[in-house]
C-alpha cells in the first residue's frame, strides 16, 4: 500500500526500532508533500470544504474527493495504467512532481480496486529511474535479497536526495570553473588585473584597444 494510514510503530524490548522510526518519518514526509500538491490542484471552495471535513491526510482527502465528486470506471482505471507505463523520472530536473504524480496514479488505481503490491510499486519506480540515477537501482539490487523489503517511500527519498546532491555539485563546479577561468585569463600588468570576462565579452576592436592600453601602462 503506497498511501494509507500511518504505519504502526514496532517495538523491541519497549524501544521503537530505527526502521520503524524511519518508516514513520518517510510516511510523514511523503504524505505532507503529496497532500500539499493535491490541495493546490483543486478549487479553493473545494479545499475549504475538505479542510472543514477534517481531511488532513492524502488518503483521507482522496477518499473524500472520490465520494463527493469521483466516479469509478474501467476507462478511468485503464487511463491510469497507461499513464503509469508511460511516466518516466527525469534526470535533469527536480523529480519531486513526477514522483508525486506516480504516487497519485497508484493511489487512484488502488481506489479502483486495482491494488499494486508495495514491492511492485517500488520495483516500478526503480525501473523508471533515468541513467543519472542507475546507482540507486544498482544499490537496491545488491543489498535487497527479499522483494518485500522494498518500499516506495524509501526509494522516493533516495531519488530526491540524489537529485539534490547532483544539483548542488553542479552549482559548485560551475562557480569553481568561472573563478578559475577568470584568474587564468586575467591580464597582469602594473595596474589592477583585468578579468577575462570583461575582455571576452568586448567587441574585437575593444579588445585590441584594451591590450594596447595595457602595454602602454
Amino acid at each position: 500500500m503506497v498511501l494509507g494510514v500511518r504505519p504502526s510503530p514496532i517495538y523491541v524490548n519497549n524501544i521503537e526500532t530505527d526502521d520503524s522510526r524511519k518508516a514513520q518519518e518517510n510516511w510523514e514526509n511523503q504524505n505532507s508533500q503529496a497532500y500539499g500538491n493535491l490541495m493546490l490542484c483543486i478549487f479553493a471552495d473545494i479545499r475549504n470544504l475538505a479542510t472543514k471535513a477534517g481531511r488532513d491526510t492524502t488518503k483521507d482527502l482522496l477518499d473524500w474527493l472520490k465520494t463527493q465528486y469521483g466516479t469509478t470506471s474501467i476507462s478511468a482505471a485503464y487511463s491510469d495504467v497507461v499513464a503509469v507505463d508511460k511516466l518516466r523520472i527525469p534526470g535533469d530536473c527536480n523529480p519531486t512532481p513526477t514522483l508525486d504524480k506516480l504516487l497519485a496514479l497508484f493511489t487512484r488505481l488502488e481506489d479502483n480496486k486495482l491494488i499494486y503490491m508495495e514491492a511492485i510499486c517500488a520495483m516500478t519506480l526503480l525501473a523508471k529511474l533515468p541513467p543519472q540515477m542507475e546507482e540507486i537501482a544498482r544499490s537496491y539490487n545488491q543489498k535487497s535479497s527479499d522483494t518485500l523489503s522494498l518500499f516506495f517511500a524509501a526509494i522516493r527519498n533516495d531519488v530526491i536526495l540524489n537529485w539534490q546532491q547532483r544539483s548542488s555539485k553542479g552549482k559548485d563546479s560551475t562557480a569553481k570553473f568561472q573563478s578559475e577561468k577568470t584568474i587564468e585569463c586575467s591580464v597582469q600588468g602594473q595596474g589592477p588585473l583585468v578579468p577575462a570576462v570583461a575582455i571576452c565579452a568586448a567587441e574585437p576592436r575593444t579588445q585590441k584597444a584594451m591590450r594596447k592600453t595595457r602595454r602602454s601602462v
